[in-house]
């Protein structure tokens, strides 16, 4: 019994928190159910006389029965340890655990150290010399160092091997060779599947398998489902029976396959075997109608468990690995190098297209086998994993089967992406940022907007997401589509366009004076420019007018329980984040049920002021972008613009993003800058031209710059015609006339080629005549 109680250590194992001087354990393996957390021990070392259990040269104690002897040397650490720790001795017991941590100390054998019967508990010890000072970040070391021997020995061959031959023996060996088996857990797999079907096995020995598979608990269920492959019908069902006595949901997909096994379908015994287990399935999995189901229905199901990280289904998380089981050549095969953050992800492929090779013709898995394969790419990434073992150099990024794949499954996957955030998911607008990248890629205008089944329109409907990074591709791609034809939500592009390209807009909807000026001067502090209305029409022409806005302010004296319906029925305002500075439970409770609105108290300072726009900004905008993100999405939507001129696209109102760039034109970055000229070059409204030709002629303007506004501004004389005003004409007569301040040739000849575009009249360049007197 010794034995027995010693190694139950190892289902409550470390899962270790020791910030209160206690040990948290994690389930067991091999149990379907979560254990109770360990309470503290205070039970002393083995002796208990206030001296070692073991001197240094001491002979280490005899092992656990039926587990292998600890080696020597780290035996006596260990009781070393547990005496210092006993006794309050700080700085010895600080001592032996940095020799216990020590990088050639083999963690197994810490581990079987630790589960010594005449021992306490290790979690006991742990939670005790937690609380000595200075001792906690060495007690989590340990706590992992034996965690990791413990996977180790668990997993070891030749000691599963020696339990599976102990269980043919006595039935006393038996009862403990079947604890210990239930401690290796799916690793013992393979080999007793392999004892079962081998010929040369004893009955008393095969009887005793078939007992414990089913005691193996939930962790066996992904191996007994692959074995149930097997050829050997004897193997088939015994495995069938352990599956039903288990009874998880995710085997059904097997069972009803095996059911359709021609060799199987001749066994009527067997059949009753199988659809028992089936039934026990599905009936604990709450769904026994399923049991009608086709296999490649039931796989799906099990895919989006997998996909959705259902609790039944998620790897132990003590470990940093797990393991992805397959049938080979009549052997169960594990591949234990999995990286637990993508394990459900790879689960969730693998179910998704075994779904379809039951039935090609099954396609809702080919989006969902789209989507885990890229939230497979972004588990990876956020764990900082840089390989997966499943996927080797050489292998097709996911990306190519994606781009290969038809619009209608994309869309699909984006519409999955686009509910998971309804539904808080955590990777949702990633993967949808990475199903647009894709659409924009390789499909038309038609079918980027062509509804789907249930008439949902993904792409469209993406451009109202609360992120700009989902949103702003959206746009992207349907404006690098270039349709010909209207569609609905089409009049949705050009404003996120154009939030794209100027991004600091605030409306201010206040009438008292006070008030207003004191919002006003906050909002210019936060470097935006203020636009003022406070009809609730005259706000939603704003927004058309301006190019988009980022955050609405108002305060009480406008009534927001009134306003704010009148805004959201706009399409445009939808997902405009509202700031509301004022007090009341009316005002609170329908900024709640808006979620896009802040309300706060109005007697604020500035950053009081700044974290009330910045939380409301969060509830529609996402992850703030980064300021490189800022002015590439402005680069990249100025360039759109400049596309749908340069076509003459009937589509989109390009006119609509006019004032937005001329504001963008005084941006800090250059590069900012002249793309905004190059749209405004082609967008036919003399204030395009006007606002170029200010900047050209403006001396604090880099001259780089300078010459590139001249450039777009003589594009725009070219295309609409002489738009200049007249004082902007004589200021571009005298700098070109201008000897003693004569700009470089290139300016120069950019500002004469500008001049000479206006077509003007000689009384308007006499100056520019006269200048030259002392030329001849």
């Amino acid at each position: 019994m010794l034995a027995k109680n010693r190694a139950s250590f190892v289902p409550y194992l470390i899962a270790a928190v020791l910030s209160t001087g206690q040990i948290a354990f994690g389930q067991a393996a091999s149990a379907p159910a979560a254990a109770p957390a360990a309470a503290p021990a205070t039970a002393p070392a083995a002796g208990g006389t206030g001296q070692p259990a073991e001197g240094p040269g001491g002979e280490a104690a005899k092992p656990a029965q039926g587990f292998d002897a600890p080696d020597a040397k780290v035996d006596t650490m260990w009781r070393n340890f547990l005496h210092y720790v006993t006794i309050a001795q700080v700085e010895l017991a600080t001592s032996t655990a940095n020799a216990l941590v020590a990088s050639d100390v083999q963690p197994k054998d810490v581990y079987l150290a630790s589960i010594q019967p005449d021992n306490p508990k290790p979690e006991a010890i742990l939670a005790r010399a937690a609380k000595l000072q200075g001792m906690k970040e060495l007690c989590d070391k340990i706590a992992k160092i034996i965690l990791d021997g413990y996977q180790t020995y668990r997993s070891d061959p030749k000691y599963i091997d020696k339990s599976i031959r102990d269980m043919g023996t006595t039935l006393q060996a038996y009862y403990r060779a079947k604890e210990q088996i239930k401690i290796s857990g799916e690793y013992a797999l393979p080999q007793l599947i392999y004892m079962f079907g081998n010929a040369n096995t004893s009955d008393t020995l095969r009887e005793r398998i078939v007992t414990v598979l089913p005691e193996m608990g939930r962790e066996a269920v992904r191996g007994l489902s692959c074995a149930l492959e097997a050829r050997d019908l004897k193997v088939v069902k015994v495995v069938a029976n352990a599956l039903g006595r288990i009874g998880y949901y995710h085997a059904a997909p097997s069972l009803r396959t095996a059911l359709d096994r021609q060799d199987v379908s001749k066994d009527p015994d067997l059949v009753n075997v199988i659809t028992a287990a089936l039934q026990s399935c599905l009936q604990n999995g709450n769904n026994p109608a399923a049991i009608n189901k086709p296999p490649a229905e039931l796989y799906y199901d099990v895919a989006l468990k997998y996909y959705y990280q259902h609790e039944s289904l998620k790897p132990d998380e003590r470990f940093d690995t797990a393991v992805l089981w397959h049938w080979q050549g009549e052997k169960l095969v594990p591949n234990v190098k999995i990286p637990r953050e993508v394990f459900c992800d790879l689960y969730a492929m693998r179910m998704s297209r075994v779904a379809l090779v039951n039935d090609p013709r099954f396609y809702p898995a080919v989006p969902l086998w789209l989507c885990a394969g890229f939230k497979r790419e972004l588990d990876l990434a956020g764990a900082k994993i840089k390989a997966d073992p499943t996927h080797p150099d050489g292998t097709q990024p996911h990306k190519v089967y994606a781009l290969a794949s038809s619009p209608r499954y994309l869309h699909e996957a984006l519409a999955r992406a686009l509910n998971d955030q309804r539904l808080g998911g955590t990777y949702a607008a990633p993967l949808a940022i990475k199903v647009i990248e894709v659409l924009g890629m390789n499909v038309g205008a038609r079918s980027l907007v062509e509804p789907l089944n249930d008439g949902a329109q993904p792409l469209v409907q993406a451009l109202g997401y609360p992120d700009r990074h989902v949103r702003y591709p959206a746009a992207e791609a349907l404006v690098l589509a270039l349709p010909q034809e209207r569609y609905n939500g089409s009049q949705l592009v050009m404003f996120v366009i154009n939030e794209a390209v100027k991004q600091r807009n605030a409306l201010l909807a206040v009438k008292d004076n006070d008030k207003k000026n004191s919002l006003k001067d906050l909002l210019r502090k936060a470097n935006y420019e203020v636009i003022e209305e406070i009809e609730p029409d005259r706000i939603v022409q704003s927004m058309m007018n301006t190019g988009g806005i980022d955050v609405i302010i108002m305060a009480g004296d406008i009534n927001p329980v009134q306003v704010l319906p009148r805004l959201r029925s706009e399409l445009i305002l939808q997902n405009t984040p509202l700031v509301i500075f004022d007090e009341g439970e009316k005002l609170s409770e329908m900024a709640r049920k808006d979620g896009k609105t802040v309300v706060a108290g109005f007697a604020v300072g500035e950053p009081e002021f700044n974290k009330a726009v910045g939380d409301a900004l969060k509830l529609t905008a996402g992850e703030p972008l980064t300021p490189e993100e800022v002015s590439s999405w402005s680069i990249r939507a100025s360039k759109a613009i400049r596309l749908l001129g340069l076509t003459a696209n009937k589509i989109y109102d390009i006119n609509s993003s006019r004032m937005g760039l001329i504001g963008t034109l005084k941006s800090d970055n250059k590069d900012v800058r002249v793309a905004a000229g190059e749209a405004l070059a082609v967008i036919n409204m003399p204030e395009c031209q006007q606002a170029l030709g200010a900047m050209a002629i403006l001396a604090d303007t880099p001259e780089e710059v300078r010459i590139a506004f001249c450039n777009s501004a003589t594009e725009h004389t070219r295309r609409f015609g002489p738009m200049l005003a007249e004082d902007q004409i004589k200021t571009l007569v005298t700098l070109v006339s201008d000897e003693k301040n004569r700009p470089s040739d290139a300016l120069l000849v950019a500002l004469s080629t500008l001049l000479g575009s206006q077509n003007v009249t000689s009384d308007k360049i006499q100056g520019l005549i006269t200048s030259t007197v002392d030329h001849d």
